[in-house]
């Protein structure tokens, strides 16, 4: 196995990270990259695959840059114990719903002032989204540490989909929840409890698109697609290296790279092929 200090270009260089303590992922890039550390990896993976390989170098540089956005949400939702799935929407009579970069602001002050207040320091990531009418804006996210919530009830003046869930959440003793002090603040919310953590992280980086990226004008300047709290815990890579032995079944390959999920046996048996 390469040492993390040694410094040259090899060819099918692989990585095995570990994301939770029975879910790791194998990369091997089909491509010489030269191995200096772990940084090579975040700059060569790209996890969705490129369907056209006839476009032009803005096109693909932007399908690149929204992949390793889906990657890293990916992970910081596996990686971390989020407790909720939230929708959060503004009241026009609160702020401008048109203003997202004025809500994104305002909010994150708004979750400073509650950890220099209580102490209670909420963990999350938030995803922008356009309503249909092409002009406001709501998010969507994972979330944990909340504490000032409210359970829904079914007779409440809510959307019907919340009504449903909540009668089909009760068969299994969990609710919906409002965010008081959001509500307050923002505007209405739904609070929902994570059931499939491995479903629920692959869900949320839908919300990344093309649509995003145009909808919020984003530049060289301002590449946010997403906006997430500090300190989040990622993937650990376990080895790098070459596997000289390629008989491998792969779940996923394009032109830049092979990827294969594996459960902790798994990725025992192939971190001893590591050279």
């Amino acid at each position: 196995m390469l040492r993390h200090s040694e410094s040259r270009y090899i060819n099918n260089c692989s990585f095995l990270k570990q994301y939770t303590k029975n879910k790791y992922k194998l990369v091997t890039l089909k491509r010489s990259v030269k191995v200096a550390g772990y940084e090579e990896e975040k700059s060569s993976l790209y996890d969705v695959e490129n369907k056209n390989n006839i476009r032009n170098k803005n096109e693909e540089k932007l399908d690149n840059n929204i992949s390793r956005a889906k990657s890293k949400i990916y992970e910081y939702a596996l990686c971390n114990d989020f407790e909720y799935f939230v929708t959060l929407t503004l009241d026009s009579k609160k702020m401008d719903r048109s203003n997202i970069n004025e809500y994104i602001k305002k909010l994150g002050q708004y979750i400073r002032d509650i950890k220099k207040s209580t102490g209670q320091k909420i963990e999350y990531i938030l995803i922008p989204e356009r309503h249909a009418d092409g002009e406001n804006w709501h998010m969507h996210g994972l979330m944990k540490n909340l504490q000032d919530l409210r359970k829904y009830e079914e007779s409440e003046n809510i959307p019907k989909r919340m009504k449903d869930k909540i009668i089909k959440y009760r068969e299994e003793n969990l609710y919906l929840y409002e965010w008081v002090g959001y509500s307050r603040r923002f505007g209405f919310n739904c609070i929902e409890p994570i059931r499939n953590k491995d479903a629920c992280s692959r869900y949320i980086t839908k919300y990344i698109s093309k649509n995003l990226v145009n909808d919020m004008g984003i530049t060289e300047k301002n590449k946010k697609k997403y906006y997430c709290s500090r300190g989040l815990k990622t993937s650990r890579n376990i080895k790098k290296g070459v596997i000289p032995i390629q008989n491998i079944i792969y779940d996923y390959e394009n032109e830049h790279c092979k990827i294969k999920w594996l459960d902790e046996n798994q990725a025992n048996d192939i971190g001893q092929l590591f050279i």
